[in-house]
Formats: C-alpha cells, sequence, structure tokens
C-alpha cells in the first residue's frame, strides 16, 4: 500500500521539522510543480523536511528556507535517512546544506534544483551508500556541489 501526501498549488508554511515516513514505508509527497507547490521553513534553526522510512518519495514541490548561515545550530533544506527512496524533480532554496543524507541506502536524487546553498548542494555521509546522484543543477553552493563523506 502506498500512502500519498498531495500537495496542491500554493506555499505551505510550517514551524518545525516536517518528518514523513517515519515508521512507515511507500510514503510519497507529491506537489503540483516546482514553482506551484513550496514548502517555507520559518524557523531558521529547525530542520525543513525530513524524509524517514522504507521506499519513500518526494517530487515535483520547492523547499524554501530563510537564508540563516551555516555552522552549529543551522539545519539543511531537506535531510533524509530513508531507505529505497527516490528524490526527484525538488527546488531547493536556502538552508545551511541543500540536501544532506545521513544513514541513508539504495536511492535515487535526480532532475533536481538546488539554489543558494550555504554549504554543500547535495551531501552524502554517515553510511549512506548505494545511492546515484544523476542530472542535477546546482547555482551557488558556498562549499562542494555535490560530496561524499566517510567519517568513522
Amino acid at each position: 500500500m502506498v500512502m500519498l501526501i498531495f500537495l496542491i498549488e500554493g506555499v505551505y508554511l510550517y514551524y518545525d521539522v516536517l518528518i514523513y515516513g517515519a515508521n512507515r514505508k511507500n510514503v510519497s509527497m507529491i506537489g503540483d510543480g516546482q514553482t506551484k507547490s513550496i514548502l517555507y521553513c520559518k524557523i531558521q534553526s529547525n530542520y525543513g523536511v525530513w524524509m524517514q522510512g522504507d521506499g519513500s518519495t518526494i517530487s515535483d514541490l520547492q523547499i524554501k528556507k530563510d537564508p540563516d548561515g551555516r555552522g552549529p545550530g543551522k539545519y539543511p533544506a531537506f535531510h533524509s535517512s530513508a531507505s529505497n527512496f527516490v528524490v526527484e524533480k525538488i527546488t531547493t532554496v536556502h538552508g545551511a546544506a541543500a540536501m544532506i543524507m545521513y544513514q541513508a541506502y539504495n536511492g535515487i536524487i535526480r532532475n533536481n534544483m538546488v539554489l543558494d546553498s550555504e554549504a554543500d548542494g547535495i551531501h552524502l555521509s554517515e553510511g549512506s551508500s548505494f545511492i546515484t546522484v544523476e542530472h542535477n543543477c546546482i547555482l551557488r553552493a558556498k562549499d562542494d556541489s555535490v560530496a561524499t563523506v566517510s567519517l568513522s
């Protein structure tokens, strides 16, 4: 069974971390388009959207944060610790980093637009593995466009 969260055209304000897919399988969050469905986080010290679970998908929307620099207490626009996931046709605007994958496994990150990240555009670390990153456009990242980090 698939759980679908569909965001029609509009701006959706939220003030805390937006977690979806936790303890569930096959949760999809789909918007009406990268310029039409906008998730906008107004609290600068919190995460943006956090995708978890097995088989999660996010597509066709924009994730926006107000610029707040980088460093301790600063968080990404999008974060994932999912497995068997797909992230596609997402636009991120600002955030301490744009897309961070921690302990994510077996996923696809493709056809996304990353704008004005305060650090890495796409960051894979903490044991993330078997992830395909393809056909993404990353503009004005203040660190690496795409980074893979192995920490032990």
